[in-house]
């Protein structure tokens, strides 16, 4: 084999799972984190989702952005090694990304698989918002990071994950989804199926936006006509607005005790050393696919400015996939060779050695 042999990075995701290599411009495929089991039949990611009876025996590994069934994931990543990407892992370094507040045993239970299992060369876990920070260019900064489920602000000194300001909320994109089928229900469009359902994240992922002044601009947003799969047309107005506003007005739009995004920021900086907090307000990222909406830099920016001085929020046209990007920048860098957990490491150490070498 050459010696140019780049390492696998696997995203872990409630809704999708995104791998491939470091060094490349993106993922090499996403699959939904999703296993289907008829008897000893399983199916995987779209497979799975798309079989005839499967989708009656769907399992979800991951819940919350934690893994929940450790069997079913241990299989998914079988899959990735074996059907996806058609290789042998024993020949290969592996990054795993882990969502903020995971739970210790969580990543010692990881690293057993990956050793124990799939005999991989060298492991590193690594903390999603930090790997964002990296993809970014900072050591330093709060990333605010919102995927399926859970949105976690994670502030970071230094790469280090300041873990007792870490904010975690349970409000993702799939709660945003269901709130706009919601607000098209009122209008007479029921959608509440999977397939339904999916539908409407297409419609929420083309055409929802976040407004600058939401009272101003809700009765004065125009309709926009959106072509369902059956050709049935429908118009969709200032649900649009609504739909997004949700991760600014939870409580009000949802009528759950939750904080905003902007909130969340602002509870993590206030939890951290009073001279770290202009740093932090000066580099605050957003990360994963429930900020991709159009207009989110822009108005979270304006509601930080009033409440702090020197704030600037950044938002990579890439942030869907920051995580992944990120662990494939660090693994370029020279002093990835130090973070790397080795299977000899392993074998002298134990689980521990992953609380050292990769902290939290």
């Amino acid at each position: 084999m050459e010696d140019t042999i780049y390492p696998i990075i696997i995203d872990n995701g409630t809704e999708t799972i995104k791998a491939g290599f470091a060094g490349e411009e993106g993922p090499r495929f996403v699959i939904p984190s999703v296993v289907s089991q008829i008897n000893d039949q399983l199916e995987f990611g779209n497979e799975a989702l798309n079989h005839k009876y499967g989708r009656f025996n769907l399992h979800y590994p991951v819940k919350y952005g934690l893994i929940k069934d450790w069997d079913r994931v241990e299989k998914l990543w079988d899959y990735i090694f074996s059907s996806q990407l058609r290789l042998d892992p024993q020949e290969y370094k592996v990054v795993l990304t882990e969502a903020g507040l995971t739970p210790k045993e969580d990543r010692e239970k990881m690293a057993q698989i990956m050793f124990e299992k799939f005999n991989v060369e060298g492991l590193y876990i690594g903390n999603q918002g930090l790997l964002s920070l990296y993809f970014n260019g900072y050591q330093t900064g709060i990333v605010c990071n919102s995927g399926a489920s859970v949105t976690h602000t994670i502030p970071i000194k230094d790469g280090l994950v300041i873990q007792p300001a870490v904010g975690r909320v349970e409000l993702g994109g799939t709660d945003l989804t269901k709130y706009f089928a919601k607000r098209l229900a009122e209008k007479g469009f029921a959608f509440s199926s999977p397939a339904e359902l999916d539908i409407v994240k297409q419609m929420k992922e083309s055409h929802c936006t976040v407004a600058q002044d939401f009272e101003a601009e809700f009765s004065k947003t125009e309709d926009i006509a959106y072509q369902l799969p059956d050709g049935q047309a429908i118009r969709v107005g200032n649900e649009r607005l609504q739909c997004a506003e949700a991760l600014f007005k939870p409580q009000e739009l949802l009528g759950r005790e939750l904080d905003s995004i902007q909130d969340m920021i602002i509870k993590s900086i206030d939890g951290c050393d009073e001279d770290l907090k202009s740093s932090l307000y000066g580099t605050v990222v957003l990360s994963g696919g429930n900020t991709m909406f159009g207009g989110i830099r822009e108005r979270l920016q304006q509601e930080l400015d009033s409440k702090a001085s020197g704030v600037k929020v950044i938002a990579n046209d890439n942030r869907r996939f920051e995580a992944f990007l990120g662990a494939s920048t660090v693994c370029q860098l020279s002093m990835m060779e130090a973070m790397w957990v080795s299977q000899e490491e392993y074998k002298e150490h134990g689980l521990s050695i992953v609380h050292t070498k990769c902290p939290q």
